[in-house]
């Protein structure tokens, strides 16, 4: 999930939070006591759309799951960047210290 590239990253992210909501927005739509449960639902059929929303909903569960995983592993990085640059920059302006 995680790209080098930006630009990318927004449009992974972007593309997951709208398949989220549209799915809400079928979940908040349809009721299904409406269903005949004890059928398969039908080709184009609102079941079938409740079901396909379910679905659409967990993965993007999934992938926002893992996006935040890998940002928070992204964001340790960078602060762990931060941190060698402030210890960089103290050695250089204190020499004589010894304490890091």
């Amino acid at each position: 999930m995680i790209t080098d590239d930006p630009q990318e990253m927004k449009q992974r992210l972007t593309a997951y939070i709208n398949n989220a909501s549209s799915a809400l927005e079928t979940l908040a739509s349809l009721d299904p006591s409406d269903f005949d449960l004890s059928k398969r639902p039908e080709p184009g059929s609102m079941h079938e759309q409740y079901l396909q929303a379910l679905n659409d909903l967990n993965t993007a569960r999934t992938w926002l799951g893992i996006a935040s995983e890998q940002l928070h592993d992204l964001l340790n990085q960078y602060n762990d960047s931060l941190i060698e640059a402030a210890q960089e920059q103290r050695k250089q302006e204190h020499p004589g210290d010894i304490a890091e």
